[in-house]
């Protein structure tokens, strides 16, 4: 079965990925279709508030603050990936419920 959901969140800026994190907290978050998903939620937001932080940190200092960027987006990456996968489960192939998770999802095929 092909993949809905976009998992290739390298492409966005700090400021895009958390923007895309909120997004999908806030579609998951009391969605019955996502139930078995939402335990993930906290550690995600801690994950993506964390790098955030760093980032704007990151304006006043140098190559160290940007090292921990890096590391604050991979953890960050593991658990959005890891909830992607988990709601890629959740939907079954089903689009609909795929829209309904708030991750970018691939174009429908005819």
């Amino acid at each position: 079965m092909k993949k809905l959901i976009k998992y290739d969140f390298s492409r966005y800026s700090v400021l895009e990925l958390f923007a895309l994190v909120l997004r999908v907290i806030k579609n998951i978050l009391n969605n019955p279709d996502f139930v078995n998903v939402q335990a993930e939620i906290a550690p995600l937001q801690l994950a993506a508030n964390d790098m955030k932080d760093a980032d704007s940190d990151a304006l006043n200092t140098g190559p160290q603050q940007t090292e921990l960027i890096a590391n604050k987006r991979a953890i960050l990456n593991t658990l959005f990936v890891q909830m992607a996968e988990d709601c890629e489960t959740e939907c079954a192939g089903d689009r609909v419920k795929a829209l309904g998770s708030g991750f970018d999802v691939s174009k429908a095929t005819s």
